[in-house]
């Protein structure tokens, strides 16, 4: 019995190799022509609220031909098979999710892809919905059924996802899409997103999302234009010996000046324990920069805002009822009055076997009093527990206390980023005492893991987790636990 009902399904699981006859350039070529008719394509969505692409002739080697999983047994490799005889999976398969405007309130999903031989792909198709119906239109071949609508030609398949409406208005629907591919319009934005795409990205359209939103909470707010708008994107690659999780902000030009955070965060290293730590975190804001942004466009505070802005009732209960007089306190004596926006923390674990932490908040004199009053029953819990009108530092042990010339702080030089970034970051997964923490099912995933790095600013970030094993793919390591965990589990 074959899997699947549907192409989308099968989207899931494609991949193929790389006809290695093929010129290397050529391929690099026709893959920037095949994204400029992508971003031809979504340049021209008004109503664009998330988008990206699938890079499945990478993944497949990662993991099928290149792992254990690829001969498990565990994959329907015959359908896959079948899927990429007639899919040119050489080339990223983009997808989008839109508004469609006035005429649902259930956004309209979109997958498209090049093929090699659209009749392989129309009885391939047949073969996992026997039922669905396929007309032909010159040289466009239709599949309708229902929510379900996919289109074929020469050169590309699309598939639609959206309500139930008449063959007539899908037809259009997808007609339009072919039509759009082959548009001049280009984003230099969305050009540069796909550039820089590996195995998979995803992006948000902000103001378009937060207008989606509010239509579908039923809020009578003011939608966001163009002015306030800024293009999200996340890149996800498996690289040898780690996993990247990359992050880069578009924003408008009114939103460049949008930056709340410092430069960096290495001011805040010295205030971490001494000794050397499994973990470490630190956070630097520029607490006057977020004021500037709050008094320019909030100048009412954000408790009337939010009490005007048209939110249902049922929303608005999730505000605490001391906000307005806690943020008019905040607005009266001045944020800095209450933090000046350094926080850090560390993990230590100097016999490998017990976690021990140190944590530095940067306070002002009006927070002081508040917290002395919170922690007054905790602070001989501590080895060591300061607190004064600039910080609150707590210390769990001795030897990792405040750090001096005797005692200072050491990280090791693959965590030499740390500090680097205004939101920086590491773990030492090696190290970290996870024993009674993590799972029993997760022992052969976490045994193949090193450390993850991360770091972020306004404008981009990363977070990069490293693998013990640095010459395999790091998606090809975790498959080859697949087959392990699945026999492990009916054994």
């Amino acid at each position: 019995m074959r899997i699947g009902v549907s192409i989308l399904f099968s989207i899931s699981l494609l991949f193929s190799c790389t006809n290695e006859n093929d010129s290397k350039e050529a391929i690099s070529q026709s893959k920037k022509s095949w994204q400029k008719e992508a971003v031809a394509f979504l340049s021209n969505q008004d109503g664009l609220l998330t988008f990206g692409s699938i890079n499945m002739d990478l993944l497949l080697k990662k993991i099928i031909k290149d792992s254990d999983l690829g001969s498990s047994g565990l994959i329907p490799m015959s359908m896959i098979d079948d899927y990429t005889d007639c899919i040119d999976t050489k080339y990223p398969i983009y997808f989008a999710v839109r508004d469609p405007k006035q005429s649902s309130n259930n956004p309209e999903s979109i997958v498209f892809g090049k093929i090699i031989d659209a009749d392989a792909l129309v009885e391939t198709i047949k073969l996992d919905a026997p039922l669905l119906n396929i007309e032909k239109e010159g040289e466009i071949k239709y599949l309708l059924d229902g929510e379900l609508k996919i289109a074929i030609n020469e050169q590309y398949f699309v598939a639609l996802i959206s309500d139930e409406e008449s063959k007539k208005t899908s037809k259009q629907k997808l007609n339009q899409i072919f039509k759009e591919l082959n548009s001049k319009q280009n984003n230099q934005d969305i050009d540069d997103i796909f550039s820089h795409s590996k195995d998979f990205t995803f992006a948000i359209n902000s103001a378009a999302m937060s207008n989606y939103s509010a239509k579908m909470m039923g809020s009578s707010l003011t939608p966001i234009d163009e002015e306030f708008n800024a293009l999200v994107a996340i890149h996800l690659s498996f690289d040898k010996g780690s996993i990247k999780v990359s992050g880069k902000n578009y924003p408008s030009k009114e939103m460049e000046s949008w930056n709340i955070f410092r430069k960096d965060s290495k001011s805040l290293l010295s205030t971490l324990g001494s000794g050397n730590p499994v973990g470490a975190i630190a956070m630097n804001i520029d607490v006057e920069a977020y004021e500037r942004l709050q008094k320019k466009y909030f100048p009412q505070s954000i408790a009337n805002t939010i009490q005007d802005s048209g939110l249902d009732d049922a929303f608005k209960d999730y505000i605490p009822d001391n906000f307005a007089v806690i943020e008019a306190l905040i607005k009266k004596e001045g944020m800095n009055s209450f933090i000046n926006g350094g926080f850090s923390a560390a993990v230590y674990a100097d016999d490998g076997i017990h976690s021990e932490y140190s944590l530095h908040l940067g306070i002002g004199p009006s927070l002081r009093p508040v917290l002395a009053d919170e922690l007054e029953y905790y602070k001989d819990l501590f080895y060591q527990f300061d607190l004064n009108d600039n910080k609150l530092s707590i210390y769990s042990s001795g030897n990792n206390g405040p750090q001096s010339q005797d005692t200072p702080l050491t990280i090791a030089k693959r965590f030499s980023t740390f500090g680097n970034d205004p939101i920086s970051g590491f773990i030492d997964l090696e190290r970290l005492p996870l024993e009674g923490i993590i799972p029993e099912y997760a022992d052969p995933f976490m045994a193949i893991l090193s450390n993850c790095i991360f770091n972020a600013s306004m404008k981009e970030g990363a977070f990069i987790l490293n693998m013990k094993n640095k010459e395999i793919n790091s998606l090809t390591q975790i498959c080859n636990q697949i087959p392990k965990l699945i026999m492990g589990s009916i054994l």
